[in-house]
């Protein structure tokens, strides 16, 4: 399962992985207000813009193994997640793990340079305005498929 994710990763950052479809202004406006659910954790995933010469590329996001988004800088997506720890991965196969509380939202930011990509985890006060001036993607996963990753 890792080399299938891992070439699925690859590919998408070698080509761009062009077809991420923006969410609906309503469905944006809802997920901006951070509402939380009681059953489960909310990650928001996000780029800003703020690199160059990666404007127009997508970076390929995996949680728990399941490719989840095609971020393009200044855009984001939400991910509801059932309590546990979770394993969230960018192109270049830089792994955060999270644990996850019901209840709790969680920022993680994607950040590109030319060196590479990574992932962290950014404080909830600071996520809200990245997210704020983000667009909101439609998921690529089945959210049903994430599982915790373990402790």
């Amino acid at each position: 399962m890792k080399v299938l994710s891992a070439l699925v990763l690859v590919i998408c950052f070698g080509t761009g992985c062009a077809s991420v479809q923006q969410a609906s202004s309503e469905q944006e406006a809802a997920v901006k207000t951070f509402a939380t659910v009681p059953d489960k954790g909310t990650l928001y995933i996000y780029r800003k813009p703020v690199v160059m010469w990666a404007r127009g590329q997508t970076a390929p996001i995996t949680v728990d193994g399941v490719m989840i988004a095609a971020l393009r800088p200044g855009h984001f997506i939400v991910v509801h997640v059932v309590p546990g720890q979770h394993a969230i991965t960018s192109a270049t196969m830089d792994t955060r793990r999270v644990q996850v509380e019901a209840g709790k939202n969680y920022f993680i930011r994607e950040r590109q340079t030319v060196t590479g990509a990574w992932i962290e985890i950014v404080h909830e006060s600071e996520g809200k305005i990245d997210v704020k001036n983000c667009q909101l993607l439609v998921n690529l996963g089945d959210e049903a498929n994430l599982k915790p990753t373990g402790n």
